[in-house]
């Protein structure tokens, strides 16, 4: 009986000890399945490493196999294996192949080292990847300097330009006041001029000259004119364009290598053009096919052909994107992402080989994602650059020797100006500014280093500021 006895207890001592190993197989600590999840299931997680690293945001990616069920999944993030933090929850459609995800963070701290793990849970439990950390960058790359400020609230549209001795140039509307500003770092320190003070001037657009001169178009909402500025002839000169009624919103400049003036302006429900290369100002109406005309952009190509990217609409006031050019010898229109709500701040660029480049955002069931369009394979084709809601606003794009694109645009929801490229070859986003409420009427120029200029709003001290990564 007592030799039976310790039988007993062996035997239950071996079967403890099985359940507590078995269970430790289970667990969801650093890999493999948690408990609810069997350890030959097969729905796995993967922790990759985290890429587009800087100094305040960074990349997270990883692999999920749903193995045949719906699942979830999300990252875990934080300063140490406790995590403490996720990333919003997406959804993985089943199947039983490996699934990437990847996950954007943004407004990390200096010189910081974190830790996270993919991890993903569906009806059968949970299951996490392993450990992985990453380090931000010492210094942040964007140098931030307030160019003209008040102090009073507000946001300040802007526009930047590079010359070819890549001195920065910036025009702006003064508030309060609704003075034409200029700004510029030609002499080494940031000197202001007022160019226009007659009227309430908005919605400026600056472009500089082969011999490194301004020019400048914008919006008197007094007289409701299209005018110009220059100081080509050695001191500011205004003019108006165009004086019929209602015109001039959205208007946007650009020269060919003649240095003759192309702008594209919306006039009430209509997209206008206004050209001096004939040597005289002349005035066209280029689509009058419905409501339209907002947002327009316009861009040379190196046949001095003119493109224009704008906001189109029907009588029901859907907008979507169109684009029109005269390459083909006359003016034709057309729309390139009929998707409901596109169209919104466009901003347009040629490339090297005359293929066509548009950033924009979208306006529709609050989405306003950042999108990118271009024809560069023949076709049109449309990428999300940015997902975030509402992000995309104030949209401008340039594009640099290596036909690489930048954007700087605004986050409305979160009040800060980002910046996306696809320089490394895969989009990147960062953020360049989230002190206050910053980032509307934002302008990017790159000069000849390939390196970023952008102006932009403070709305919290109706400021404008510039940042720069040269």
């Amino acid at each position: 009986m007592k030799t039976c006895a310790y039988c007993v207890i062996a035997v239950l001592l071996l079967a403890l000890l099985v359940t507590s190993f078995s269970y430790v197989n289970c667990g969801g600590g650093g890999g493999g399945s948690s408990s609810g999840s069997s350890a030959t299931s097969g729905f796995a997680a993967t922790t990759n490493p985290a890429i587009s690293i800087t100094a305040d945001s960074a990349i997270l990616t990883g692999l999920v196999n749903p193995y045949g069920l719906t699942a979830t999944a999300y990252f875990q993030w934080g300063l140490t294996t406790s995590y403490g933090t996720t990333t919003t929850a997406q959804t993985v459609i089943s199947g039983t192949g490996n699934v990437a995800i990847s996950a954007t963070l943004s407004g990390l701290a200096l010189n910081t080292v974190y830790n996270f793990r993919m991890a993903a849970t569906n009806t059968d439990g949970a299951t996490y990847g392993a450990n992985r950390s990453f380090t931000t960058l010492a210094t942040n790359p964007w140098q931030v300097v307030v160019i003209d400020t008040n102090g009073s609230g507000g946001f300040v549209p802007t526009s930047v330009a590079v010359d070819s001795n890549n001195k920065v140039h910036i025009s702006y509307t003064q508030y309060p006041g609704f003075a034409l500003m200029y700004a510029t770092d030609l002499t080494g320190s940031w000197v202001i001029n007022t160019v226009d003070n007659t009227g309430i001037m908005i919605d400026s657009s600056i472009a500089i000259d082969s011999n490194d001169k301004v020019h400048i178009s914008y919006e008197d909402t007094n007289s409701y004119d299209l005018k110009y500025a220059t100081n080509a002839g050695g001191s500011w000169q205004t003019v108006s364009v165009d004086t019929d009624v209602d015109v001039g919103t959205d208007n946007s400049i650009a020269i060919d290598s003649n240095d003759k003036i192309h702008i594209s302006y919306k006039d009430n429900n209509t997209l206008n053009y206004a050209t001096n290369a004939g040597g005289s100002w002349q005035l066209a109406v280029i689509d009058s096919s419905a409501q339209l005309g907002s947002f327009s952009s316009i861009a040379i190509d190196s046949n001095d052909k003119v493109h224009i990217s704008y906001e189109g609409g029907d009588i029901d006031f859907n907008s979507y994107l169109k684009y029109a050019t005269n390459a083909g010898g006359s003016w034709v229109y057309t729309d390139i992402d009929a998707a409901v709500g596109a169209g919104w701040y466009t901003s347009i660029g040629i490339d090297s080989v005359n293929k066509v480049h548009v950033s924009y955002t979208t306006n529709s069931s609050g989405t306003g994602y950042l999108n990118y369009m271009t024809n560069a394979s023949g076709s049109w084709v449309k990428t999300v650059v940015d997902n975030s809601a509402y992000t995309g606003e104030y949209s401008s794009l340039g594009i640099d020797s290596n036909d690489k694109i930048h954007i700087s645009y605004y986050h409305s929801s979160q009040y800060r100006l980002k910046y996306a490229t696809n320089a490394s070859g895969a989009w990147q986003k960062s953020v360049v500014d989230d002190a206050a409420t910053v980032g509307a009427y934002s302008s990017l120029a790159l000069d000849s280093n390939n390196k970023v200029h952008i102006s932009y709003a403070d709305g919290s001290y109706s400021a404008v500021k510039y940042a720069t990564n040269k």
